[in-house]
Protein backbone atom coordinates (compact mmCIF):
# COMPACT_ATOMS: atom_id res chain seq x y z
CA UNK A 1 0.00 0.00 0.00
CA UNK A 2 2.75 2.44 1.00
CA UNK A 3 4.72 1.58 -2.14
CA UNK A 4 1.70 2.42 -4.34
CA UNK A 5 1.35 5.83 -2.69
CA UNK A 6 5.09 6.46 -3.00
CA UNK A 7 5.04 5.37 -6.65
CA UNK A 8 2.11 7.71 -7.36
CA UNK A 9 3.89 10.62 -5.66
CA UNK A 10 7.01 10.04 -7.74
CA UNK A 11 5.41 9.13 -11.08
CA UNK A 12 2.90 11.98 -11.08
CA UNK A 13 5.43 14.83 -11.35
CA UNK A 14 7.59 12.80 -13.73
CA UNK A 15 4.63 12.25 -16.07
CA UNK A 16 3.73 15.95 -15.96
CA UNK A 17 7.34 16.94 -16.66
CA UNK A 18 7.49 14.46 -19.56
CA UNK A 19 4.28 15.87 -21.06
CA UNK A 20 5.55 19.44 -20.70
CA UNK A 21 8.88 18.50 -22.30
CA UNK A 22 7.15 16.64 -25.15
CA UNK A 23 4.89 19.63 -25.84
CA UNK A 24 7.86 21.99 -25.75
CA UNK A 25 9.72 19.84 -28.28
CA UNK A 26 6.65 19.63 -30.53
CA UNK A 27 6.33 23.42 -30.50
CA UNK A 28 10.05 23.81 -31.20
CA UNK A 29 9.82 21.39 -34.14
CA UNK A 30 6.75 23.19 -35.51
CA UNK A 31 8.52 26.54 -35.23
CA UNK A 32 11.59 25.17 -37.03
CA UNK A 33 9.45 23.67 -39.80
CA UNK A 34 7.68 27.01 -40.27
CA UNK A 35 10.99 28.89 -40.44
CA UNK A 36 12.31 26.45 -43.06
CA UNK A 37 9.06 26.79 -45.02
CA UNK A 38 9.25 30.60 -44.94
CA UNK A 39 12.92 30.58 -45.95
CA UNK A 40 12.19 28.28 -48.88
CA UNK A 41 9.27 30.47 -49.97
CA UNK A 42 11.41 33.63 -49.75
CA UNK A 43 14.24 31.97 -51.65
CA UNK A 44 11.84 30.85 -54.36
CA UNK A 45 10.51 34.38 -54.75
CA UNK A 46 14.04 35.74 -54.80
CA UNK A 47 15.00 33.35 -57.59
CA UNK A 48 11.78 34.02 -59.51
CA UNK A 49 12.36 37.76 -59.28
CA UNK A 50 16.06 37.66 -60.08
CA UNK A 51 15.55 38.16 -63.82
CA UNK A 52 18.80 39.33 -65.34
CA UNK A 53 20.71 39.51 -62.02
CA UNK A 54 21.97 35.93 -62.08
CA UNK A 55 23.17 36.30 -65.68
CA UNK A 56 24.86 39.60 -64.82
CA UNK A 57 26.72 38.14 -61.84
CA UNK A 58 27.66 35.03 -63.81
CA UNK A 59 29.32 37.24 -66.43
CA UNK A 60 31.00 39.47 -63.82
CA UNK A 61 32.35 36.47 -61.91
CA UNK A 62 33.51 34.79 -65.14
CA UNK A 63 35.61 37.75 -66.31
CA UNK A 64 38.52 37.16 -63.87
CA UNK A 65 38.15 33.41 -64.28
CA UNK A 66 38.77 33.71 -68.01
CA UNK A 67 41.08 36.72 -67.79
CA UNK A 68 43.77 34.97 -65.76
CA UNK A 69 44.49 32.77 -68.77
CA UNK A 70 45.74 35.84 -70.66
CA UNK A 71 49.21 36.74 -69.38
CA UNK A 72 48.81 40.47 -69.93
CA UNK A 73 45.65 40.59 -67.79
CA UNK A 74 46.87 38.69 -64.73
CA UNK A 75 48.44 41.75 -63.06
CA UNK A 76 45.29 43.79 -63.70
CA UNK A 77 43.09 41.22 -61.97
CA UNK A 78 45.50 40.81 -59.06
CA UNK A 79 45.59 44.58 -58.58
CA UNK A 80 41.80 44.68 -58.73
CA UNK A 81 41.40 42.02 -56.06
CA UNK A 82 43.99 43.73 -53.87
CA UNK A 83 42.01 46.96 -54.22
CA UNK A 84 38.81 45.13 -53.27
CA UNK A 85 40.51 43.89 -50.09
CA UNK A 86 40.95 47.54 -49.06
CA UNK A 87 37.27 48.39 -49.48
CA UNK A 88 35.11 48.62 -46.34
CA UNK A 89 33.85 45.31 -45.01
CA UNK A 90 30.23 46.48 -45.28
CA UNK A 91 30.73 46.99 -49.02
CA UNK A 92 32.12 43.49 -49.51
CA UNK A 93 29.17 42.08 -47.57
CA UNK A 94 26.74 44.12 -49.69
CA UNK A 95 28.26 42.65 -52.85
CA UNK A 96 28.12 39.17 -51.33
CA UNK A 97 24.45 39.61 -50.45
CA UNK A 98 23.66 40.89 -53.95
CA UNK A 99 25.37 37.88 -55.52
CA UNK A 100 23.75 35.54 -53.00
CA UNK A 101 20.28 36.86 -53.71
CA UNK A 102 20.78 36.49 -57.46
CA UNK A 103 21.80 32.85 -57.19
CA UNK A 104 19.62 31.90 -54.22
CA UNK A 105 20.47 32.54 -50.62
CA UNK A 106 20.57 28.89 -49.57
CA UNK A 107 23.23 27.94 -52.14
CA UNK A 108 25.27 31.00 -51.24
CA UNK A 109 25.05 30.15 -47.54
CA UNK A 110 26.06 26.55 -48.23
CA UNK A 111 29.12 27.68 -50.20
CA UNK A 112 30.04 30.21 -47.48
CA UNK A 113 29.73 27.54 -44.77
CA UNK A 114 32.16 25.24 -46.64
CA UNK A 115 34.94 27.85 -46.43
Amino acid sequence: MFSKILTSLINGPIEVAAKVWTRKMELSDAKHEREVELAAKWEGKSIDNSGWKDEFWTIVLSIPLIGVFFPGWVDVFIAGFEALERTPEWYRWAVAVAIGSAFGVRKFAELRAKR
